[in-house]
C-alpha cells in the first residue's frame, strides 16, 4: 500500500518526535523511525503483510475446529459450558442428510446417529457428554474408511454417510481436541498444590 494511505502512514521527516521518517498508525502511535523514506515505506508494507497473514490464520482457525486455537475456543465455548460445532461439522451433517433424502442411506446408522446429524446440521449447542460421545463414535469407526465405496458420491457406503452424520473429519478433529483438553485439565488440576498442608489420613 502506498505511503500516506490506509491506517499506517509514513510521516514527513522530523515529525511525530522522530528525527527521520516515522511510520504512524491510525491511533497516532509511532511504529518506527527511519533514516530514509524508503525504509519507512518498507516497514509500512511489512506491517500490512503481517496483518494480512494473521487475519488469514484467524479465518482458517475459525473453521478448523481446533480447541487449542483461541479463535475457535472463543467461538465454540458458550457461557453455559456447551459447545458450538464448527462449520465443517455442520456441513458434513447436512451432506449426510442430503444422502438420506436422496435415498442413498438405506439401512445406514441408528436413530441416535440421525438425531446427532440433525443437531449438527442446525448448529445446535452440544453438551460435553455429547461431544465425548462423538469422539467415541469416531474412534470406533475410523476403520470404516478402509471399506468399499468410502467417499463414493454416487454410491456412498453406510459407514461414510454416518461418518458425515456425526460431523465428518471436522467433527472428529473438534471433538478429539475438546476431549483431550478436558483430560489435560483433569491431569493438571492439582498441579502446584501444597500437599504438606493436607490432613494426614491414618
Amino acid at each position: 500500500m502506498p505511503a500516506g494511505k490506509g491506517r499506517y502512514t509514513v510521516g514527513a521527516k522530523g515529525t511525530h518526535g522522530c528525527n527521520g521518517y516515522p511510520v504512524v498508525g491510525g491511533e497516532g502511535k509511532v511504529h518506527g523511525c527511519h533514516a530514509t523514506e524508503a525504509e519507512a515505506q518498507a516497514q509500512q508494507a511489512a506491517i500490512y503483510a503481517s496483518e494480512a497473514a494473521n487475519a488469514e490464520k484467524s479465518d482458517m482457525c475459525s473453521d478448523c475446529g481446533d480447541p487449542m486455537c483461541k479463535v475457535c475456543r472463543d467461538e465454540m465455548t458458550k457461557a453455559d459450558g456447551s459447545y458450538s460445532p464448527p462449520a465443517g461439522a455442520r456441513a458434513a451433517a447436512r451432506k449426510a442428510i442430503k444422502f438420506k433424502e436422496d435415498g442413498k442411506a438405506s439401512g445406514a446408522g441408528t436413530a441416535v446417529g440421525w438425531t446427532r446429524a440433525g443437531q449438527l446440521a442446525r448448529g445446535e449447542s452440544l453438551s460435553l457428554s455429547t461431544v465425548k460421545r462423538m469422539y467415541s463414535y469416531f474412534s470406533r469407526h475410523e476403520v470404516d474408511k478402509k471399506g468399499k465405496d468410502w467417499a463414493n458420491q454416487a454410491n456412498p457406503s453406510n459407514g461414510y454417510i454416518m461418518w458425515l452424520a456425526w460431523g465428518g473429519d471436522a467433527g472428529y478433529s473438534w471433538s478429539r481436541g475438546i476431549v483431550q483438553r478436558e483430560m489435560d485439565k483433569t491431569l493438571f488440576s492439582d498441579f502446584g498444590k501444597d500437599y504438606t498442608k493436607s490432613t494426614r489420613i491414618i
